[in-house]
């Protein structure tokens, strides 16, 4: 029975602080004095004083066996991988996925800038709220359309290094026009701009501006000749990676693609900068007059080719809802 006691105290004992067991080498014999004994019916009592030699040995052999038990423990936590695993609030185990939660930049690229958020919705009473290519929800603007909100309430600054522009138009007039424009804090030119020229001999032309900051004026970076868009819906996008623009029309697999000049320094907004759809306010007085169906700002490069992988797009080929382009649509990727 003592010795089960015995057992019992040290176990508790390593329990309480295992490394005080680290630090005992030789433990101090003690000297007990014998106990008197009584006979009971002429049997002697099994609860009977450890002798002083016999109880040092045990002592040194349970020792021995807690640091048995000790070193296990320390591999066990040496060998466990604290970040492989984490408790749920189930109780379960399950894997830990690291980064899980992406910031609001890559939100912001993934997702992009609508022309709901750009013009707001409602819209303005200058604007008004019409049917689409196949009935989708469009917006009217005229001369008297005013769309202008502070840009880096939209987009960051720096501005998106490599970017997309979707459009899906209806012009009503062969008058020049800007379809969205990005301005300095005076207005007084285009950091990012894309226009539509006067319609000349059944052409116009899809200018797309690129200014770096502290220039004195509007740089247009490169243009794309098409046939008019005048009274006829028309998707495109212009498609910006390193110095290369790529324009694609009606999802078209073959993009125009053209080099334009830019500073590898990244683009700086001023802090009153403004985003503008249908007009650039100052920097340009040209005006958009037509239909907007879409108009989409994304911080990826391939933002287009997703965009004509979803089912919804319209399948317009010609007459009043369609450019004649649809024809022309990306036919392994397209959900037709």
């Amino acid at each position: 029975m003592s010795r089960i006691q015995t057992w019992s105290l040290l176990l508790v004992l390593s329990a309480g602080s295992l490394e005080a067991w680290w630090f005992y080498n030789n433990p101090k014999p003690t000297t007990e004095s014998p106990m008197e004994t009584t006979t009971v019916n002429g049997t002697t009592p099994s609860a009977v004083l450890i002798k002083e030699g016999k109880e040092e040995g045990n002592l040194s052999q349970v020792g021995e066996e807690i640091l048995k038990v000790a070193t296990g423990i320390r591999k066990f936590v040496d060998d466990w991988d604290p970040t492989a695993t984490a408790w749920t609030t189930s109780g379960g185990l399950t894997r830990r996925v690291e980064a899980a939660t992406p910031n609001i930049t890559d939100k912001t690229e993934e997702s992009g800038v609508s022309l709901h958020q750009l013009i707001g919705d409602p819209p303005p009473d200058s604007i008004t709220k019409v049917s689409g290519r196949v009935g989708e929800p469009a917006y009217r603007f005229t001369l008297a359309a005013s769309s202008g909100q502070p840009a880096r309430g939209h987009v960051p600054s720096p501005f998106y290094r490599d970017f997309t522009l979707i459009f899906n138009i209806k012009p009503s007039t062969p008058a020049a026009s800007i379809l969205f424009s990005i301005t300095d804090s005076s207005q007084k030119l285009m950091y990012i701009g894309v226009k539509l020229s006067t319609v000349q001999s059944g052409h116009q032309k899809i200018q797309f501006f690129y200014t770096e900051p502290d220039s004195e004026a509007s740089y247009e970076a490169a243009s794309f000749n098409v046939p008019s868009l005048v009274n006829k819906w028309t998707l495109f996008a212009l498609s910006v990676n390193d110095e290369q623009l790529r324009f694609y029309q009606e999802c078209d697999t073959d993009p125009q693609v053209v080099r334009f000049e830019r500073s590898p320094d990244p683009m700086d907004l001023d802090t009153g900068s403004g985003i503008f759809v249908g007009q650039a306010g100052g920097a340009d007085p040209d005006k958009f007059e037509g239909e907007i169906a879409e108009l989409k700002l994304v911080g990826d490069p391939q933002a287009f080719q997703h965009y004509c992988d979803y089912d919804g797009y319209p399948d317009e080929g010609s007459g009043d809802g369609g450019s004649g382009e649809a024809d022309r649509k990306q036919k392994g990727n397209t959900v037709m």
